[in-house]
């Protein structure tokens, strides 16, 4: 099956809305744990975040099927699940830069960054995405800073695809984990 540009397109902006829902929904004041959250099973001693991206606006630059150099992104809302209710959580900016892509589309690896955009901050995240056939049903990525509550934010974030039969509208499950004091003001 050949992936085409908005394949890509939406699996980027669903990742970028993930990423940085997972990255500001982990910090919380000293000693506290944001609503929502629960002990990392990993044994990190800190926090998992449970969160799922909602896609609203993409763009590319130029427009057509992707090649290296073609620049990507969006906007999207996040929701986060506090006492098993889902509750709207901010907005997340992302972009994305193709660095490859095979001659017949089946491969591309993307750079991104993305902002997700809280009332108690920003936080951050970075990471490679590579795209095999269509957008990716799983990646990690860093969580490389913030602002307010969340400046001294890192980690990283885990990132599961909802819907893969619907390439178009991408939606990620995102767990944030935190390490206990890192990250929180």
């Amino acid at each position: 099956m050949k992936k085409t540009a908005g394949d890509t397109f939406r699996a980027l902006a669903a990742y970028s809305v993930a990423a940085a829902t997972v990255v500001v929904l982990g910090a919380a004041p000293a000693g506290a744990a944001p609503a929502g959250s629960h002990p990392d099973p990993g044994g990190d001693a800190g926090v998992v975040l449970e969160l799922e991206t909602h896609p609203t606006h993409r763009f590319q630059n130029p427009p057509g099927t992707p090649t290296a150099g073609t620049l990507i992104g969006g906007t999207g809302t996040l929701t986060r699940f506090v006492g098993g209710e889902e509750q709207s959580y901010g907005f997340d900016r992302w972009q994305c830069l193709f660095l490859e892509v095979s001659p017949d589309g089946s491969r591309s690896v993307l750079e991104c960054t993305a902002t997700f955009d809280t009332p108690d901050g920003e936080i951050t995240l970075q990471g490679v995405w590579t795209e095999r056939g269509g957008p990716t049903l799983r990646n990690e990525d860093a969580v490389t800073g913030g602002t307010g509550k969340y400046r001294r934010a890192n980690g990283y974030a885990e990132y599961t695809r909802l819907n893969p039969e619907d390439p178009a509208n991408p939606r990620y499950r995102v767990r944030v984990h935190l390490g206990e004091g890192r990250g929180l003001r």
